[in-house]
């Protein structure tokens, strides 16, 4: 209705719910962990007709339009394809595959023990069953982030979305509880994380779908819909 980027306002939406939960806002620097005020979005962007992107960092401002206003004017005036200065710990990447459905992604890294850079990616929302669905895949160091954590997250990005047309749409997590699986070459355990019920008219809803890793070893964990 107020002509704003849905990649933009979602972005603001991750962006505000994320800096809620403290977790989040631990980074590690030369084997110290500290706690910043909050993430700096970098978002991956890619210009009408063109097929090079590049990665915007946006400062976060606790209003959504003018966020977006600030996005859209950034992605319009880059060049290169990241400000290397730019690169800070504090960051939060986020990325978007409109074209296809997901339900799971596992970004590109180097395995750093260090690297405390959220990475969230969502894809197609799609429609089903008079919902409208959109899958979110969140990465994190498993080293400052647990399964908890990812809830109190997807708990706050759900309420963001609920209080934007809390009459007409709402975001839930579609069953009660998730089931968190960790497994790597010497790992295997299971836990439950209980998340509210869902309201009766709901049109939206999240999945989470984090990959983590518990350095040394990759570890990745799936939530899955029980």
């Amino acid at each position: 209705e107020k002509g704003l980027s849905f990649y933009h306002a979602m972005s603001y939406l991750v962006t505000k719910a994320m800096n809620q939960v403290q977790m989040f806002r631990y980074v590690v620097k030369d084997g110290v962990i500290y706690e910043i005020d909050g993430r700096t979005p970098s978002l991956t962007e890619l210009r009408k007709g063109e097929e090079q992107y590049y990665c915007v960092n946006v400062p976060f401002v606790d209003d959504m339009a003018a966020f977006c206003a600030e996005a859209a004017k950034r992605r319009d005036s880059q060049h290169e394809f990241m400000k290397a200065a730019e690169e800070t710990s504090d960051l939060l990447f986020i990325s978007c595959l409109p074209w296809v459905e997901i339900t799971g992604l596992t970004n590109p890294r180097d395995f750093d023990q260090d690297d405390s850079v959220p990475r969230v990616v969502w894809g197609k929302y799609v429609k089903k069953d008079e919902r409208v669905i959109l899958h979110i895949a969140v990465e994190v160091n498993h080293r400052l982030i647990d399964g908890v954590h990812i809830g109190r997250f997807a708990e706050a990005l759900t309420r963001r979305i609920q209080a934007l047309k809390r009459n007409k749409a709402s975001a839930i997590i579609d069953r009660r509880r998730l089931t968190v699986y960790l497994q790597n070459s010497s790992i295997a355990a299971w836990a439950n994380c209980a998340v509210p019920a869902p309201p009766a008219a709901s049109m939206f809803s999240v999945m989470l779908s984090p990959a983590m890793y518990i350095c040394p070893r990759l570890c990745r964990i799936s939530l899955v819909q029980v």
